[in-house]
């Protein structure tokens, strides 16, 4: 597709003011979903934080900081206040004492079986509302965003205008 600059702003601006509504949405209702289940203690963060943690089992702090996208020192924080509440330990390498290993606590891991049923239930009602090509295109649309992102990251002159049409 070919836009021209005009056209291509009002698309960016519409497509980004969706994806950040949509976002707010589902970590709105996230949000009240663990609350319903008990979970009051939490911010997003700690939950983003303990969905990762568990994905991985057993992971360190670089590891989960670089799958996280924020910083070691952004990070600590986060980790310790989710060993404070009981979601999360430490354990030390038994080879190399520097470095520490986090996993899930048992609490832990019940906030990730909650969260997995907020992700399970927002799913399945979205299965229900689109066919599966609507499903198909949605995945190849994000599959082509995040490759253009790349493409673009790669590039040494971000100025470039792509395929618009002054």
């Amino acid at each position: 597709m070919e836009f021209k600059k005009s056209e291509l702003n009002d698309w960016a601006i519409d497509l980004a003011n969706k994806y950040i509504s949509a976002g707010h949405q589902i970590l709105d209702v996230k949000r009240e979903f663990l609350a319903k289940h008990g979970v009051t203690d939490l911010t997003l963060h700690e939950v983003r934080a303990i969905r990762y943690i568990s994905q991985m089992k057993k992971v360190s702090l670089g590891t989960l900081a670089n799958k996280m996208n924020i910083t070691i020192s952004s990070l600590t924080p986060i980790v310790q206040r989710l060993e404070k509440k009981g979601y999360v330990q430490r354990e030390k390498d038994k080879d190399d004492r520097r470095i520490s290993y986090i996993s899930l606590t048992e609490h832990g891991e019940e906030v990730t079986k909650i969260s997995m049923m907020h992700i399970t239930t927002l799913i399945a009602r979205i299965a229900k509302k689109v066919t599966e090509t609507e499903y198909a295109g949605f995945l190849h649309v994000l599959d082509l965003i995040e490759s253009t992102s790349a493409e673009i990251a790669a590039e040494e002159d971000l100025t470039k205008g792509g395929d618009v049409i002054e």
